[in-house]
């Protein structure tokens, strides 16, 4: 006598639904913070000297922005700007912050905003910053913006990646339990 294949309980169906409902909502929610992250929010206009405060240790980047609007003001420089020298100290000590090429380009484009990542660096604790950038060899150019900001795509990517594996995993479950109790009918 054939043993009766049992279906999946109904049940399943509740716990998957909110899985994906839960599991969406936490992935929106992600992306929606991390994306107004890595747009830099410290925006500088140069040539010219300004004090900033970087509220964590960390590395940074500093980006040129080719596209940005600062109090009302619309900049558009176009790509790329050469003759820029920048440097970065630390209010505290003088100390200069050695500042370095990004290993890969990292851009950006949002909310009337586009920029280019042109230095990186990394300070040891919080605080004032002294920014000073000007033309190299007295020549004279455009007003640019310089935007500072951690930039963490990496971890956004990642942190994305995990929480949708978390809504497939329920879509497996879903096509499993649909298998199984259309199986246990027949």
């Amino acid at each position: 006598m054939e043993e009766a294949i049992k279906a999946p309980s109904r049940w399943y169906y509740v716990i998957i639904v909110t899985i994906l409902v839960f599991g969406f909502t936490l992935f929106a929610l992600f992306l929606f913070t991390q994306i107004t992250t890595i747009i830099p929010q410290i925006q500088v206009v140069v040539p010219g000297t300004h004090e900033i405060y970087l509220e964590k240790p960390g590395k940074y980047m500093i980006f040129y922005e080719y596209r940005s609007i600062i109090n009302s003001k619309i900049y558009s420089t176009g790509e790329p700007i050469s003759g820029m020298s920048v440097t970065i100290r630390s209010k505290k000590d003088s100390q200069e912050i050695p500042l370095s090429k990004p290993s890969t380009s990292s851009t950006y484009e949002a909310g009337g905003r586009a920029g280019v990542s042109v230095f990186k660096f990394e300070i040891e604790e919080p605080g004032t910053y002294i920014l000073t950038a000007r033309y190299s060899n007295g020549v004279s150019g455009p007003d640019i913006v310089l935007a500072i900001g951690q930039f963490k795509l990496l971890g956004a990517i990642l942190g994305g990646i995990g929480i949708l594996s978390g809504v497939l995993i329920s879509g497996f479950i879903i096509i499993r339990t649909l298998l199984k109790r259309q199986k246990a009918r027949e």
